[in-house]
């Protein structure tokens, strides 16, 4: 048993944010399952990963001045094939 690093704001965005993504509040541990879902599953099923963990992390991200809407984050994954963490 063991869990895998992922940054829920991939770092392919950064260049968009003043503010370093490689930071704890951008970094989920995610079993190697639902891993591979947020990366290569269904739209659609990733989608409700990605709402579960983004009501958890949103308010630590503005806290360290990450300020990223849910629909713009899904935006983010409906045109991401792949990401490198």
């Amino acid at each position: 048993m063991y869990v895998e690093a992922h940054h829920l704001i991939p770092m392919s965005q950064q260049e968009l944010y003043e503010n370093s993504l490689d930071i704890v509040a951008n970094i989920v541990a995610l079993c190697p399952n639902c891993h591979r879902l947020i990366h290569h599953g269904i739209f659609d099923n990733k989608a409700i990963l990605i709402k579960s963990i983004y009501s958890q992390r949103s308010e630590a991200l503005l806290k360290k001045g990450i300020n990223i809407s849910l629909a713009n984050l899904l935006k983010i994954y409906k045109g991401t094939v792949e990401e490198t963490d």
